[in-house]
C-alpha cells in the first residue's frame, strides 16, 4: 500500500530572472513556466490527481525549449517522468490541460498504443529527451506539475472579447441605474464604446444573446448645455455612433445600444427609468488560471468532495464524458451559509441528466433536474451547507462536451429550515484500543481492520487499499464501526469486487455510529479505499469488521 507523499522542492536548475510563480515550492525555469517534481514514481492516475490537487496539472510541452527544461530538470532524478499527454491513436494526442499538441518529440515508432496510451520522456542513451509509450494503469513514474502561466482572465461571469475586455449580458429588464449598480458589483461598469470596432464586436456578442431591440450601454447625458455625455467608466468620450434623429435628450438622458433592426449597431437615447437588457464590463486581469477540478473520460472523480468555491466539470470536460453511469460530486460551505451553483457550460446527450440535491436536508429534497437549455447565469440554491450533484449518464456515445459548474456561498440559510449536515452529528464512541489501524491491507475471510494510527488522529494525504476475500463459495460483507471522518477532506469507497475499478458500492464521510452500516458484496471479493485530504479537526478515522457470509 502506498499514502500520498509530501512534496519537495525543485532540483537545483537556473531560473528565468526576475520572474515568479504564483504558488509556493515552484519555480520557473529558463522558459517562464513554472514546474514542481513530487518525491517518488507514481502511477499515472494518482500523479494527476497530485498535481490537481495543487491547481495544476501534469506537464504540457509546446516547444522544444520547454522539452529541454524538462529533460534538465529530471536529469538528477532516480524517475523518468511522466507527460501530461494521452493518445489515442498515432495521430492524435491531447494534453490534460486542454491545450493542443502543436508540438511534439516522439521516438521512432512512437506513439504505440499496443505499448499504451500514455507518455514518458527518455533521459539518457540516443533516445534522451525523446517520447516514448507506456501503459496508464500499472506503470510508474516521477510526476512533475505544471503552473498554467499568468495569464488575463475575466472576472466569473464575463466573457473574454477583444483588447482584453470582458462582456456580460443580463437579459433582466432593469433601469439604468441599477443596470450600472449591478455591473459595479461585478467589478465592472456599464459598457463603453471608443471605435467602430468595439462597436461591431458589442454587436457580435449581443446577436445570439438578444432576442430584443435595445440594451442599456454606460453613456448618459449629465449636464443641461451643450448635449454633454459621460461614461459611467469615467473614459473619455471619444466616439460616437447615433441613429437619425439622435442625440436628443428629449427622448431620455441614458443610452442604448440597438442590437437588430436596420440600425442595429447604432445608439439612440431612451429613459433612465425604462427597463431594458444591459451590458457589463470588465477588465480582465493577469492571474494564474485556477485549474476546473476535471477526471478522465469514462470515470467519476476519486476526489469528489469539495469546499466553499471554485469549479467542476463532467469526466474528460471537453469531450464525451462516456458511460459513466452516476458520477456524485459533494460540495460543503460553512455551517451559517448555504451552497449556490450555476453552469456556464452544460451539453449533455439525451436521456442524461444533472440532478441537484440538498444533501443537508434529511428529506433529501431535489433542487433541480437539469437535462439541457439551463440558463447560464441563473444560480440554484440549497437550504442547508451541504450539496450533492449527480450526474446520470445513460448514453452511450455521442458528441456532447459536457458540462461546467461554478459553486460557492449564497446567503445565510433560513432560521425555519432543517439543517442535519454530518459535522453535527454526535462523534460515535470508537473500539477500544486493541485495534491498530493501517493503510491497507490484505485479508482473507474474516478481520478487523481500521484507518492509519486508529484510535489517534489519522494522517492527512493517505490513499489506503483494503482489498478483502471472504472464504471460498461466500460473499464479502463489511459492517462499519465507529466513522469520524472530516466531512469536507476525508471519506471511505467501498468496491463490489477486487479493485477500485470494481463497481461503487457506497461511500461513507462525517460521523457515522458503530453498526449502523453493512456493504456486501456480490461475490467473494471486495475493496475499501480510505482517502483523506485534510484532518484539520483531529478526526479518528474509522474501524470495521469483515466476514464471510452466504
Amino acid at each position: 500500500m502506498w499514502a500520498f507523499p509530501l512534496f519537495f522542492g525543485l532540483l537545483s536548475l537556473s531560473t528565468a530572472s526576475g520572474a515568479t510563480c504564483s504558488k509556493e515550492h515552484y519555480e520557473v525555469l529558463g522558459n517562464e513556466n513554472c514546474y514542481r517534481t513530487l518525491d517518488g514514481a507514481r502511477k499515472r492516475s494518482e500523479a494527476r490527481i497530485l498535481c490537481q490537487e495543487d491547481g495544476a496539472e501534469l506537464v504540457a510541452v509546446d516547444t522544444a525549449e520547454s522539452n529541454a527544461a524538462i529533460v534538465e530538470l529530471a536529469t538528477n532524478a532516480t524517475y523518468l517522468p511522466w507527460l501530461g499527454l494521452t493518445c489515442g491513436s498515432a495521430t492524435e494526442c491531447h494534453w490534460d490541460d486542454g491545450t493542443k499538441m502543436d508540438y511534439s518529440n516522439f521516438a521512432k515508432g512512437n506513439p504505440d498504443l499496443d505499448v499504451g496510451k500514455c507518455v514518458f520522456v527518455a533521459l539518457s542513451g540516443a533516445e534522451k529527451g525523446k517520447w516514448r509509450s507506456s501503459d496508464c494503469t500499472f506503470a510508474a513514474f516521477l510526476p512533475i506539475c505544471q503552473l498554467r502561466p499568468p495569464t488575463a482572465v475575466c472576472p466569473p461571469g464575463f466573457v473574454e472579447r477583444a483588447s482584453s475586455k470582458c462582456y456580460k449580458f443580463d437579459k433582466t429588464p432593469t433601469d439604468a441605474q441599477e443596470a450600472e449598480v449591478q455591473c459595479q458589483e461585478a467589478n465592472g461598469h456599464l459598457v463603453s464604446l471608443h471605435s467602430a470596432q468595439a462597436s461591431d464586436d458589442l454587436l457580435a456578442f449581443l446577436s445570439p444573446l438578444s432576442s430584443g431591440n435595445l440594451v442599456f450601454i454606460g453613456l448618459k447625458y449629465v449636464q443641461a448645455n451643450n448635449n454633454s455625455y459621460a461614461w459611467s467608466d469615467k473614459t473619455p468620450l471619444d466616439f460616437e455612433d447615433w441613429t437619425y434623429p439622435f442625440p436628443s435628450n428629449r427622448y431620455g438622458e441614458c443610452v442604448a445600444f440597438m442590437a437588430s433592426g436596420t440600425n442595429r449597431g447604432k445608439w439612440r437615447n431612451v429613459s433612465c427609468l425604462s427597463k431594458l437588457p444591459y451590458v457589463c464590463e470588465a477588465e480582465a486581469s493577469d492571474e494564474v488560471i485556477p485549474m476546473p477540478t476535471t477526471s478522465p473520460e469514462g470515470k467519476c472523480p476519486l476526489q469528489n468532495y469539495f469546499a466553499d468555491n471554485g469549479t467542476i466539470t463532467s469526466p474528460g470536460f471537453g469531450e464525451y464524458y462516456g458511460p459513466v453511469g452516476e458520477c456524485d460530486y459533494h460540495i460543503n460551505v460553512a455551517l451559517d451559509l448555504v451552497v449556490r451553483i450555476r453552469f456556464p457550460v452544460f451539453d449533455v446527450a439525451e436521456g442524461d441528466f444533472v440532478e441537484l440535491v440538498d444533501e443537508g436536508d434529511p428529506e433529501a429534497p431535489i433542487i433541480a433536474k437539469i437535462t439541457s437549455g439551463v440558463d447560464p447565469d441563473k444560480w440554484f440554491h440549497t437550504t442547508s451547507n451541504l450539496m450533492l450533484l449527480r450526474f446520470s449518464v445513460s448514453s452511450k456515445g455521442g458528441n456532447a462536451k459536457g458540462w461546467l459548474a461554478e459553486f460557492g456561498t449564497g446567503n445565510n440559510a433560513p432560521s425555519n429550515s432543517t439543517q442535519m449536515p454530518a459535522t453535527l452529528l454526535p462523534k460515535a464512541t470508537p473500539l477500544p484500543n486493541t485495534i491498530q489501524g493501517t493503510c491497507g491491507g490484505e485479508f482473507n475471510g474474516s478481520a478487523t481492520f481500521a484507518s492509519p494510527e486508529f484510535p489517534h488522529a489519522y494522517p492527512r494525504d493517505q490513499f489506503c487499499i483494503y482489498t478483502l476475500k471472504a472464504s471460498d463459495q461466500l460473499k464479502a460483507k463489511i459492517t462499519l464501526g465507529a466513522v469520524d471522518l472530516e466531512p469536507c477532506c476525508s471519506f471511505l469507497k467501498v468496491f463490489d469486487g477486487p479493485s477500485i475499478k470494481s463497481a461503487l458500492l457506497g461511500e461513507e464521510s462525517g460521523q457515522v455510529a458503530a453498526g449502523e452500516v453493512s456493504f456486501v458484496a456480490s461475490g467473494s471479493w471486495m475493496t475499501v479505499g480510505f482517502i483523506s485530504h485534510a484532518n484539520d479537526k483531529n478526526n479518528t478515522g474509522f474501524w470495521a469488521s469483515f466476514v464471510s457470509v452466504e
